[in-house]
């Protein structure tokens, strides 16, 4: 995840105690977050990899559009069964995995995961 507000904490700690501090401040001031999970919350990452391999969404969504010369489908789950997840993650409510799959001049795939 890259955080450009990451708060300023003594000694320079992980990014996984900044960001696990910033979510339950979030929290605690009645708002609520949408993160990016990436290689640097592997903990994490590896839950939410097996709980989207292992689990039916509550909701999915699909959309294709056409557009400069490129076909982009974009496949969104929402999982709300959160129970194998980390409970550090204060307000944890739900995960979105956003998965683009998008042709030009061949095949280009990516996919993201976000947690809501």
């Amino acid at each position: 995840m890259h955080c450009t507000a990451a708060p300023r904490l003594r000694g320079n700690p992980p990014p996984q105690t900044w960001l696990k501090k910033t979510t339950g401040i979030i929290i605690e001031g009645g708002n609520d977050y949408v993160i990016t999970v990436k290689g640097n919350q592997p903990q994490l990452l590896r839950q939410l990899k097996t709980l989207a391999e292992h689990s039916l969404p509550c909701d999915r969504f699909v959309d294709i559009e056409k557009t400069h010369g490129r076909i982009t489908c974009r496949i969104v789950k929402v999982f709300t069964d959160l129970k194998s997840i980390n409970l550090d993650w204060v307000g944890l409510q739900s995960l979105v995995q956003v998965e683009r799959i998008g042709i030009r001049d061949r095949i280009t795939i990516s996919t993201d995961q976000l947690l809501h």
